[in-house]
């Protein structure tokens, strides 16, 4: 990819990113991550699947946003439901890739770095640590984060 068209297509990531950004992160800083990530070459143990959200409502009414990625969403999601039995996950969206870990690990440092990263803390349902959960509302909403989703796939498989 030419320096150029990365400038370009980062250009549309910043533009997707939440304008109160970060206490911690600047916009800068954030894109910096971003694009050596994507310059990166794909790691060996990188494959082709897929980047997912899930929606975890709790029996409590608490609801938590789950980014992550799998080759095999229905043994996945059986995996979730078995693991947290009080919690009605629902899939949002999957996003098809050609390398799911180097998007995920996009996606994870733009979310990172935008203060909606949440803290892990003890599973309401199973009392599991899991890790990787997000409050998107800190992001500018579900409908943002899925853009960003999407936009980060069509840099990472060009």
């Amino acid at each position: 990819m030419s320096p150029q068209c990365a400038a370009r297509l980062l250009a549309r990531v910043a533009r997707q990113l939440p304008r109160h950004q970060s206490t911690r992160y600047s916009t800068t800083y954030t894109l910096g991550r971003v694009y050596n990530a994507l310059a990166a070459r794909p790691s060996r143990s990188d494959r082709p699947g897929l980047v997912y959200w899930l929606r975890m409502q709790h029996r409590s009414g608490l609801v938590e946003w789950k980014a992550g990625r799998t080759d095999n969403m229905q043994r996945r999601l059986r995996q979730w439901r078995r693991q947290c039995p009080g919690c009605r996950i629902t899939v949002v969206d999957k996003v098809r890739t050609r390398y799911a870990k180097k998007l995920e690990r996009c996606l994870h440092l733009c979310l990172k770095t935008s203060d909606a990263w949440k803290v892990p803390s003890a599973c309401e349902a199973c009392r599991v640590l899991h890790r990787e959960k997000f409050e998107v509302g800190r992001f500018g909403g579900i409908t943002k984060a899925l853009n960003v989703t999407r936009l980060l796939r069509d840099i990472v498989d060009m």
